[in-house]
């Protein structure tokens, strides 16, 4: 059996591998993924399992390792879109699902737990102990700090909501999900770019307090419920991890993962919670200007994802669900459609695709 093999057979998601938190793939592990309306070769219908297979030979015949599924809240089901979760589950696969609002359910019912708010908790509850003990990963609402549907009142409200729904489903004895935070936008809520945005106001075990000399850079502990207080809430940190990738921009802010990553570690590692990437893209690294006189080299590319592994498994990030090519242009294309090969494809306004190879000692996890 190969290293791949052994290394993906440690990370089976419906397998209770530690008593960190459900689904938890180890130290040193972490989940490799997609989302679903994005696996789309050589047919949405059929994308998934050719993935699986062409992957087989690193994996040995193991499935992706978690799927991320986007749903609206279900006063029935809990949330929509349950016979792909069934079906994803069935094949051995992790669900990640972010979730809206159930119908005829308003974010005044949540903050004030009405019987519309109860209702829905009942539901989600069931949803949730029917699939136990398999893990379900979730989130309420994705990247609410940017997202033109979030239809709350502000920050405050968000935090409350994400607070209420976890406490109502461990209330209705729920032991198998596991909340993880908004997929915070990174480097940007963090840096200069996001201006006044502060990552503490979306994050629900804030308590809202700023001591004196903290602040989004610098927090102090004390404003925060942390794990082991019986206040906390959240089990996890999402992040949704961007190069710079702008269209048209040069590449004179290149960096690597490991720099991007630290604009939200360097500010949360404190809080000692598992990492969770939950988009990743990469611009084609290229000389030049895009589109006039780009030069590419998918070296360059191939040695920043390496160091995206590298950095997972040393830094307590345990998945990557995403990877996002449906951006920009120039954004790099994860694909597996040679038989035996791991492909990435970079493309861009004006460039024919070229191809090379992922080294195949990197494996998957």
């Amino acid at each position: 059996m190969s290293v791949f093999a052994r290394r993906l057979q440690r990370v089976s998601p419906i397998v209770a591998l530690s008593t960190r938190f459900p689904g938890d793939p180890g130290l040193g592990n972490f989940y490799f993924g997609g989302r679903e309306d994005q696996l789309t070769w050589p047919s949405s219908a059929t994308a998934i399992a050719n993935w699986e297979s062409n992957m087989a030979p690193w994996s040995g015949g193991a499935p992706l390792g978690i799927i991320r599924q986007y749903s609206n809240g279900s006063i029935t089901t809990g949330w929509s879109g349950r016979a792909t979760t069934d079906t994803h589950i069935a094949a051995n696969r992790l669900v990640h699902v972010s979730f809206k609002l159930a119908s005829g359910v308003t974010q005044s019912d949540c903050v004030d737990q009405t019987v519309a708010f109860t209702g829905w908790m009942d539901a989600l509850a069931d949803a949730f102990n029917a699939y136990a003990p398999v893990p379900i990963w979730w989130t309420f609402h994705h990247e609410p700090e940017n997202d033109a549907n979030w239809q709350g009142s502000g920050e405050a409200e968000y935090r409350t909501v994400c607070r209420n729904i976890k406490n109502a489903l461990v209330s209705r004895g729920v032991t198998n999900g596991m909340f993880w935070t908004t997929g915070y936008m990174c480097p940007y809520t963090f840096g200069d770019a996001g201006g006044a945005r502060d990552w503490r106001a979306w994050y629900p075990d804030w308590k809202g307090t700023t001591q004196a000399g903290s602040s989004k850079n610098n927090p102090d502990p004390v404003d925060f419920y942390l794990p082991g207080d019986p206040n906390a809430v959240v089990d996890g940190i999402g992040l949704d991890v961007y190069s710079w990738w702008n269209e048209g921009e040069s590449m004179t802010s290149w960096d690597d993962f490991e720099t991007l990553f630290d604009w939200a570690a360097s500010r949360m590692d404190f809080l000692g919670l598992p990492y969770n990437i939950m988009e990743h893209g990469v611009q084609a690294y290229h000389t030049g200007t895009e589109g006039v006189d780009a030069v590419y080299v998918p070296a360059t590319t191939l040695d920043y994802i390496s160091g995206m592994y590298d950095t997972m498994t040393a830094r307590n990030i345990v998945a990557m669900q995403v990877f996002n090519y449906a951006i920009v242009d120039q954004a790099w294309r994860l694909e597996i459609q040679d038989p035996q090969q791991i492909r990435y494809e970079g493309y861009g306004t004006g460039m024919a695709r070229s191809e090379c190879k992922l080294p195949a000692s990197l494996g998957w996890l």
